[in-house]
């Protein structure tokens, strides 16, 4: 490891080691900052709840023990009455919360609410 004897000292004469004169500190920096890359903001959904409890409602219907992890793509149709949804779940029971699944479901809007009418699978 180089010695820096001058150039590492702050205006009252202490070593700035970690971050001026430290290679690997600098490494390690710039990977703690490039970690947060490539994510993305969550996707901003108008009512967002009523879509949440049509899924859950339609999962409980069906006995399927997931929970909705994140909203991955969400289109209205131009009359307004139908959605689709690419939506990331994870199982909601124990000991698989890291496992995650795709799924495309098809709203449709009945009265003044939405309701999953069906679903599939999105494999990757």
């Amino acid at each position: 490891m180089r010695t820096y004897r001058n150039s590492c000292r702050g205006s009252a004469g202490r070593k700035n080691v970690f971050i001026s004169c430290n290679p690997i500190g600098c490494l390690i920096i710039t990977f703690i900052m490039l970690a947060g890359c490539g994510r993305s903001e969550p996707l901003a959904i108008a009512n967002r709840d009523v879509f949440d409890a049509a899924v859950q409602a339609y999962l409980d219907a069906r006995s399927m023990d997931l929970a909705i992890f994140e909203y991955r793509d969400f289109h209205h149709s131009d009359d307004g009455r139908h959605a689709t949804a690419v939506i990331a779940m994870v199982y909601a029971g124990e000991g698989y919360s890291k496992a995650r699944v795709r799924f495309r479901f098809s709203f449709e809007r009945l009265d003044d609410s939405w309701k999953v009418v069906s679903h599939e699978q999105i494999r990757s």
